[in-house]
């Protein structure tokens, strides 16, 4: 009932000797009975584990699919279903046998930190999308574990925050996309998240974990804690919390200490021993599968590209000036536009073989980028290249770059690497100000425009934000098209062709969240 510890999820930087290195956690093994050591690795966006092992050439990376939001603006639960199932592939293929994933909570703050990879604020849609991608992962023999369960919905203090619910609306709100997914799908384990309830950790919730989930809804597999932020262990096994990772061994002796002191009793205990075992017996690894590590890395782009299209969703089409001609003009703006930050960060993070950054994809597709523009910020990254932070999987983020770090910082951000934040580059050279920048912008635009085809209003402008410079310059100097779907963490690998030439959106917003006023205060 205590997770193995964090050697697989630290194998990468330090060594440590385990059978995928960078998964998330291991239960533990009991070699004299019989019982191996099962592998969690992190999702939803694709299989997290480390793309390349000590002594081997060999790569092991995975296919990165589409977040979570984008998903779920298909509406088109076969399509989900097929994307789980590439998912499930994959981790058959390199020896996983959970995948924690599908994230599902509501997106209700739109400061939530893993809003991208939640479905939508709506329960229904929600549910009904996650029990589609469970099925698909659970058809290839893998587990899937929903979370984080339950009202995991924002960011700030979200290990100690205490989400006061009334019962009318958990039960038709924040519990009723679990529970379309449990009844629907019967995902192998569920995630309990860090936050109380009520008053109540939900990790030792036995109303939630017990009462709700496995009376009410019929749920028949393991609950597993999140990771780290440790409880009361003993509480959480009374609950019906089976499995505490990543785990450690003080885990263990206080589980030891209590039932000999008839603190805790042996036979909830036992219940959630058998749980573990009831999961372990199910996995690849206890039916003696051996990884191939070879999964079908291009027919699964494929289905990347799918359902990306489907669900990309575009926001407005201004004088009809989608879809663009072959050869058409456009200026990109926007560092992401260059060193595209393709999927979430942190555990969202899917080390990928590739990929394609927004001017590279529209160059491939037979669209003029602005050389001069692109010469211009990938200078300006290659000067200021990110420093990697551990566990991160943010070696391609730039320092200054479109990615803001807090409420504080989203108002501040600049478009164009002129910004008016003075860091010193590696140059020497100071940024200049605000008014620099955006005169630089408007100057660019404006070079663009005199250079265009005759007749033409100005370049088709890709615009990375609401408050920024190329905003300010695109009021002066009008460019033809104006436009972005859904922010930067919602542009994957293959996200070019369709909206800008060949077929209209079909995706639809997956909420109502997206479109309030008080979101495009937080540019994305």
């Amino acid at each position: 009932v205590v997770g193995a510890g964090y050697k697989s999820m630290l194998a990468g930087t330090f060594g440590f000797k385990v059978p995928v290195p960078g998964a998330a956690g291991m239960t533990r093994a009991v070699p004299r009975l019989g019982i191996p050591s099962i592998i969690l690795s992190d999702g939803p966006a694709g299989v997290r584990i480390e793309p390349k092992r000590k002594r081997t050439d060999q790569t092991f990376y995975c296919t990165g699919f589409p977040i979570g939001s984008l998903l779920s603006s298909t509406w088109n639960p076969q399509l989900v279903e097929k994307v789980g199932g590439a998912i499930g592939e994959e981790a058959l293929a390199y020896g996983v046998d959970v995948m924690l994933a599908p994230g599902m909570n509501l997106q209700r703050n739109p400061l939530c930190g893993r809003n991208f990879e939640y479905y939508s604020e709506d329960p229904l849609l929600s549910g009904r999308i996650a029990a589609a991608y469970v099925r698909g992962i659970q058809a290839q023999g893998v587990g899937a574990c929903v979370k984080h369960f339950a009202v995991n919905n924002q960011e700030t203090n979200r290990f100690w925050n205490d989400a006061r619910v009334g019962e009318e609306a958990l039960k038709t709100l924040y519990l009723k996309n679990f529970e379309y997914a449990v009844r629907e799908a019967q995902p192998w384990t569920v995630m309990a998240s860090y936050n109380r309830l009520n008053g109540i950790h939900t990790q030792e919730d036995k109303w939630l974990l017990t009462e709700v989930l496995r009376d009410d809804w019929g749920f028949e597999g393991l609950v597993m804690t999140d990771w780290t932020g440790r409880r009361n262990t003993a509480a959480q096994i009374e609950a019906g919390c089976d499995l505490m990772e990543p785990g450690v061994k003080s885990q263990i002796r206080e589980l030891v200490r209590k039932v000999r002191r008839g603190e805790l009793s042996e036979e909830a205990l036992d219940v959630c021993v058998r749980r573990v075992l009831e999961l372990v017996v199910k996995t690849p690894t206890f039916k003696g599968h051996k990884p191939t590590n070879a999964p079908d890395l291009k027919a699964h782009a494929d289905i990347a590209r799918e359902a990306a299209e489907e669900g990309i969703v575009l926001l407005e089409n201004r004088a009809e000036t989608l879809p663009l001609a072959a050869g058409t003009r456009i200026a990109l703006f926007g560092n992401g536009s260059y060193a595209l930050l393709a999927g979430g960060t942190g555990s969202g993070h899917v080390h990928r073989p590739y990929v394609v950054n927004l001017d590279e994809g529209l160059s491939h597709e037979g669209f003029a980028v602005s050389r001069d523009l692109s010469t211009r910020y990938k200078d300006y990254l290659a000067e200021n290249r990110p420093r990697k932070k551990f566990l991160s999987g943010n070696a391609a983020v730039p320092r200054s770059g479109d990615i803001g770090r807090g409420a504080s910082r989203l108002r501040r951000r600049d478009d164009f690497p002129s910004g008016r934040r003075r860091r010193r580059p590696a140059s020497g050279r100071r940024f200049p100000a605000q008014r620099d920048g955006e005169a630089d912008a408007c100057r660019c635009l404006r070079s663009l425009s005199r250079s265009g085809e005759k007749g033409r209003r100005g370049p088709e402008c890709r615009r990375r934000g609401g408050n920024g410079l190329v905003e300010a310059a695109a009021r002066r100097h009008r460019p033809g098209l104006a436009a972005g779907a859904g922010g930067w963490r919602c542009f994957g690998q293959h996200l070019v062709r369709p909206r800008l030439s060949e077929r209209p959106a079909s995706g639809h917003l997956p909420g109502g969240l997206f479109r309030s006023p008080f979101i495009r205060s937080f540019p994305v």
